[in-house]
């Protein structure tokens, strides 16, 4: 069985769904195994595949498995000839394409064909909280203890190496900027970043970035990727002698919601700071989901004073 990218963005991959489950068991495993190695799955359903030991290669390279889907039925994206990758009219219900987070799936998967060194991981639920990467930091942070790196490939755009996200640095300026030069793509380092899986393990890993992986309006039906770009950088990370970065960033600095927000606690910022909240409903969505039904505010009611006016326009 061949790699290519459209094979995986053919799944509809919601966390938890019936397609994702058989992404999983129908493509992701039985493709692992056939590349020469084993997944092993923990308590949360994260696949962990070791090309090499950690204290022989440092190194963590991770991707999520969920998408924003709204189905379980497979879909057929649709190439035009410069190489972007789009939904077809007839399947935008579909609600995304998947490139977010299908690009580090497929990046994952042929450094492990190329033999390149290091563990790979496939987390579960990122678009709903982070919920695999949080349980590992959390539950199973040993498994994160002795790697120096960790590369993501879950970036909007071609251009960002992301060393900053969610409440504090990740990895260094200085890292970025080494791995950028490496890459020589036009990429920079970026403190821009809001939130994918290995922000929770700032505090264990002293250098985690996140790359563009070249899609665009991801969480949409309009969502594209630049295939061009993603087959140019995955040999550029093939490529790369990661023995020879230099690590500079001191894990333990990672920070925490208090100091993010400013105050005591992660709720106490001043109210109406718009962006803020944001980006706390971009990370976290499943606790907005689950507040707003305590509350017994459902979907028909945000609909109702979205259409009403009262909003600010603003903040639509």
């Amino acid at each position: 069985m061949q790699l290519n990218l459209l094979d995986i963005l053919q799944y509809q991959r919601g966390h938890g769904s019936v397609s994702e489950a058989s992404f999983i068991n129908h493509y992701l495993l039985p493709m692992i195994n056939e590349l020469g190695y084993h997944g092993v799955m923990d308590g949360q359903g994260n696949i962990w595949v070791e090309v090499a030991s950690k204290e022989k290669a440092p190194f963590l390279f991770c991707a999520h498995i969920d998408t924003c889907h709204k189905g379980d039925v497979n879909i057929h994206p649709v190439t035009t000839p410069d190489g972007v990758i789009h939904l077809s009219r007839a399947e935008k219900a579909a609600g995304c394409l998947g490139a977010d987070d299908g690009v580090g799936i497929y990046t994952n998967l042929r450094l492990i064909e190329a033999g390149i060194k290091g563990t790979y991981l496939f987390t579960r639920g990122e678009e709903c909280g982070g919920i695999g990467a949080e349980y590992i930091a959390k539950q199973t942070p040993d498994k994160l203890e002795g790697f120096l790196m960790c590369i993501e490939v879950d970036r909007a755009g071609t251009d960002e190496v992301i060393v900053s996200q969610a409440y504090g640095d990740c990895a260094s300026v200085e890292f970025g900027e080494q791995l950028s030069e490496m890459l020589g793509m036009g990429h920079s380092p970026s403190t821009a970043g809001v939130y994918t899986d290995n922000a929770e393990f700032g505090d264990i890993i002293p250098e985690s970035v996140n790359i563009a992986a070249g899609y665009e309006n991801q969480h949409t039906a309009k969502e594209t990727v630049n295939t061009v770009y993603v087959e140019a950088l995955i040999k550029k990370l093939i490529a790369i002698d990661w023995n020879t970065l230099r690590v500079v960033r001191e894990r333990g600095d990672y920070g925490d919601w208090m100091d993010y927000y400013g105050g005591n606690t992660m709720y106490d910022y001043p109210a109406g700071d718009y962006e803020k909240l944001l980006e706390y409903v971009e990370m976290h969505p499943s606790r907005v989901a689950n507040y707003l039904d305590a509350i017994g505010v459902d979907m028909y009611e945000i609909e109702k004073e979205w259409m009403s006016g009262d909003l600010e326009v603003g903040r639509r």
